[in-house]
């Protein structure tokens, strides 16, 4: 995966303002609105949990 995002220095007080802005906007929009990832990490995590435990996570 791969994205691009503008670091928009002018709008904040310096660079590394700048820089955690962009981070946090690529973090809202690659991981926390991306259903389709979480989706995949939760199919993940249940599927090790059955498999290390042997313990079903399904309702």
């Amino acid at each position: 995966m791969v994205a691009t995002y503008d670091i928009d220095v002018d709008a904040h007080e310096d660079f590394f303002d700048a820089y955690v802005a962009a981070l946090q906007e690529a973090f809202i929009d690659l991981v926390v609105e991306n259903e389709e990832l979480i989706a995949t990490i939760d199919e993940l995590y249940n599927e090790s949990i059955d498999q290390v435990y042997g313990v079903s996570t399904s309702s």
